[in-house]
């Protein structure tokens, strides 16, 4: 298989970025707007983002820029319930 993957994984220095853009305009979209920007550059197939467990602005802008969604989670009956929240979200964002 001759697949290229991208690999982009969450850190604590991103707590910072989620406050800063509170008060940016098109914040759900910046994402998807530099990566639409940097993909002619990119040689990659897959593309991997790994996001915080809430859905604050930075797992907004990742399902906004997202194909598919990948939810690792326990089996329990909350996760269940979070799950149908979560993908509720994945629905708007993706339509919207």
């Amino acid at each position: 298989m001759n697949d290229h993957i991208a690999v982009i994984p969450s850190s604590i220095d991103l707590a910072a970025a989620e406050i800063e853009l509170v008060g940016v305009l098109g914040r759900e979209l910046i994402l998807r707007k530099r990566l639409e920007a940097a993909a002619a550059g990119m040689d990659f197939d897959y593309l991997l983002l790994d996001c915080p467990p809430s859905l604050g602005l930075l797992t907004v802008n990742a399902l906004a820029v997202a194909h598919e969604v990948i939810v690792p989670m326990l089996p329990h009956f909350l996760a269940l319930q979070g799950m149908a929240k979560l993908l509720e979200t994945v629905q708007l964002v993706g339509s919207g």
